[in-house]
């Protein structure tokens, strides 16, 4: 369910049962893929060839190519992880009965949560149930199956903490000025190379 009215930059496939809520546009590129419900804040952008399954995310984000997020994750404790024993027939003609479903209320199926201001490099991998913080930096090739602090920087398999983008003080401000709630248009001649400067600007 897509509000047809801010649809000219939304490109590439949503699948018919996926519910799309988002406040104005949004870019998809023709080759990314919205396979779930999502709820999309303004002038986020998702790269070519992105899975998007189930997810909430914030203002501003830059998604790289090939990030997967939310996507459906298999039960390990069961007696298979094939989708038969989690209660699905995935399209093949077998009989009803078969399985035990998912309890999709516990937090390893939730979709995750991401911040304003993120950016996912290339290839990351962001699982079910977690929260990535506003102004975080997600490394190309990252499996993040942790939560992730705002304007922490993290990267690996599975991803882990490698550094802050700035020191604590400006991170304080940053997240109380919240900048990521104004439009394109508040930004214009504004030096945004030095985060005091340009919340000095705006008077934030």
């Amino acid at each position: 369910m897509i509000n047809q009215e801010l649809t000219a930059n939304v490109k590439g496939y949503i699948a018919p049962n996926a519910i799309v809520q988002f406040e104005t546009d949004f870019y998809l590129s023709p080759t990314a893929k919205i396979l779930g419900s999502c709820h999309i804040g303004a002038y986020t952008y998702f790269g070519d060839f992105c899975l998007i399954g189930g997810v909430n995310i914030g203002r501003y984000c830059s998604i790289a190519p090939s990030v997967k997020i939310g996507l459906g994750e298999h039960e390990i404790a069961y007696v298979s992880t094939h989708p038969f024993f989690m209660g699905s027939k995935n399209g093949f003609a077998v009989p009803d009965g078969i399985g035990v479903p998912r309890d999709l209320s516990k937090q390893k199926h939730r979709p995750p949560k991401i911040g304003h201001d993120v950016w996912i490099g290339t290839n990351a991998v962001i699982c079910r149930g977690v929260t990535i913080g506003t102004g975080a930096i997600i490394a190309a090739g990252a499996v993040v199956n942790r939560d992730v602090k705002p304007y922490e920087i993290v990267g690996g398999i599975p991803a882990k903490h490698l550094k802050w983008r700035f020191a604590p003080e400006i991170i304080n401000r940053l997240l109380d000025s919240e900048w990521w709630r104004l439009a394109p248009e508040d930004f214009v001649g504004i030096d945004s190379s030095n985060p005091i400067s340009f919340l000095d600007a705006l008077g934030l």
